[in-house]
């Protein structure tokens, strides 16, 4: 299930006190909601004006992974000249799927140009507050760091200066190939999706300090599928020194179901996987793999027999070993880590349910495009009770 940082998780205070206290980096510059980055300034809006909660929406962190970046590490994203609007979330993550749990409705724009991030602050800027960096669930296919439950003014309020995070998604965030591993200088693919949230951290240490946040006082936390990349994280040396504190919710990748598996197995996956969405016939290249449209590789994606089930890969780089192995032999970042399961957490399941019939031939065709046709072939419905209980 995907909750969020507003969601009554009792134990999640016990989160917020285990969080403890430094210093700070880049030159700030606050006023009225003006920030200045490492990559420009930014304008932000109230969230709460009358406890000085600011929030700061769509924030790059590293550039568009379209074209060329497609299936590549995060690139650093390019500075801007004046004052850069953040009033605005930026698109969530290509996805196909009903929205997760904490999405909210309606469905933001989605693209591949989605690498953005979102922090609510109530902290002036030599503060040195608390920080927390939010990882949406989904099982790594849906959501975003702009879902509606994920909205960090009552932990602004509470004193810690919260960031939420997009990640690529499914096959855009978790396609193994060899001719990708070949391609990179570390002769592995696949875990681009871990790559961006581990980018994320590495934004956040450079320029949290501008929000009054401490950069030596970072825990990152999420549920589902995002307690998975917690724990991905916790295990990979290339977090290491990135967060302080990791808590994991309703998650466990150490668990069977949640297995690391090798490239190869995953390369395999992402053979069948391009030949269908190059087609019969075509070279399989990195240009042809490239120059498809993300519908196309959506629409290859909805076939059975094309599925890749996304996931973090044992590659060498970012996870040399399995999660629950490195674990066991303790490599793992060396932070303290608290995981659980939130309780009364299937409530959230309601909460997107469309209101009426309209509503939900509305997110049906968001939702499934040109075989939206199909879809009511099978799902149709004629009342409102019967649109929440497809849904």
């Amino acid at each position: 299930m995907n909750g969020g940082p507003n969601v009554r998780h009792g134990w999640l205070v016990v989160g917020l006190c285990l969080i403890g206290a430094t210093g700070a980096t880049p030159q700030v510059a606050q006023d009225d909601g003006v920030v200045t980055l490492d990559s420009g300034v930014i304008r932000g809006t109230s969230s709460a004006p009358a406890e000085n909660v600011r929030v700061f929406k769509g924030i790059p962190f590293a550039a568009p992974p379209v074209g060329d970046r497609r299936w590549r590490p995060p690139h650093p994203v390019a500075s801007w000249g004046g004052e850069r609007a953040a009033d605005q979330f930026g698109p969530r993550c290509t996805q196909s799927g009903r929205p997760a749990l904490g999405s909210g409705l309606p469905i933001q724009p989605r693209s591949e140009d989605c690498l953005y991030l979102n922090v609510w602050t109530a902290a002036e800027p030599d503060e040195h507050r608390p920080v927390m960096v939010w990882i949406h669930g989904g099982a790594l296919t849906t959501g975003a760091g702009s879902g509606a439950s994920y909205d960090g003014t009552n932990l602004a309020r509470r004193g810690v200066v919260l960031v939420t995070i997009n990640y690529r998604l499914g096959p855009f965030g978790y396609l193994a190939h060899p001719l990708l591993s070949a391609e990179s200088e570390h002769k592995a693919s696949g875990n681009y999706g871990v790559l961006d949230q581990i980018e994320a951290l590495k934004w956040v240490q450079r320029n949290i300090a501008s929000f009054g946040g401490d950069p030596d006082r970072v825990t990152i936390f999420g549920e589902s599928a995002g307690s998975w990349s917690v724990q991905t994280l916790v295990a990979s040396p290339l977090a290491e020194g990135l967060f302080h504190r990791a808590i994991g919710q309703s998650g466990g990748v150490l668990a069977s179901y949640g297995a690391t598996p090798g490239l190869r197995t995953l390369e395999a996956e992402g053979e069948r996987f391009a030949s269908a969405l190059v087609g019969a016939g075509g070279p399989v290249t990195l240009a042809t793999m490239r120059a498809a449209s993300a519908v196309e590789v959506l629409e290859t994606l909805l076939e059975s027999e094309n599925r890749v089930q996304p996931r973090p890969a044992v590659d060498g780089w970012v996870l040399p070993d399995t999660v629950r192995t490195i674990f066991e032999s303790g490599q793992q970042n060396r932070v303290p880590v608290m995981v659980g399961w939130n309780a009364d957490e299937g409530s959230l399941a309601t909460q997107n349910a469309p209101a009426d019939v309209a509503a939900y031939e509305a997110w049906a065709r968001e939702t499934y495009g040109g075989r939206v046709g199909s879809f009511f072939d099978a799902y149709g419905v004629a009342t409102a009770a019967e649109a929440r209980a497809e849904f």
